[in-house]
Order: structure tokens, then sequence, then C-alpha cells
């Protein structure tokens, strides 16, 4: 079941920290995210994503961390606001010589 609202994604983290502590399925991944499995599989695959991996042997394997995951969905692995603050400068506009 796909969550609907950012108030559900979030009851959905927390219930998943409990039952889940150390590893997701893909399944319940792309359902909390509302993408198609194929392409979190694939952005995995690709390491696209910083809370799981991917690999091809034989069949798609897949390893997603519960706590690197939730973190993600919270972005409390952001950066965020960025360490340094750069200044937009205006530079007057100058006429072309003739």
């Amino acid at each position: 079941m796909k969550c609907k609202t950012i108030t559900e994604m979030m009851e959905r983290l927390e219930q998943l920290e409990k039952e889940e502590p150390v590893k997701i399925s893909v399944q319940k991944a792309a359902d909390i995210m509302r993408i198609p499995e194929h392409r979190l599989g694939l952005g995995l695959m690709q390491g696209k994503f910083p809370f799981g991996a991917g690999c091809k042997d034989g069949r798609n394997e897949y390893w997603i961390s519960t706590k690197r995951f939730v973190k993600y969905m919270k972005a409390e692995d952001m950066n965020w606001p960025p360490p340094i603050i750069i200044r937009r400068v205006i530079y007057p506009a100058t006429e072309p010589e003739v």
C-alpha cells in the first residue's frame, strides 16, 4: 500500500524502524517512496541511492539499510544549510565598444 500523505509516510517510517531494524525489502521501500519497484532496484544497482546497494549475480539481489533509508526519507542525511553561502555578485551592464 503506497503512502498518500507525508503524515502517513512518517508513521510508516516509524513503524518500519520498530518492525525491521536492520534491512527492508525493495517492495516496502518502493511503496513508501511511491516509485515502481523496478526503478528502485535499478537505482540501487547503479549506486544512485545512499541507503542500499544492488547486484546482479544470476538474479537481482538488493540490500536496503532501514536506518539509512529512514534518514534519507526524513532528509536527515542532507547537509543543509550549506556551510558556505556564496554571495551573488551583480555586475553593471556595460556598453559594447565600437
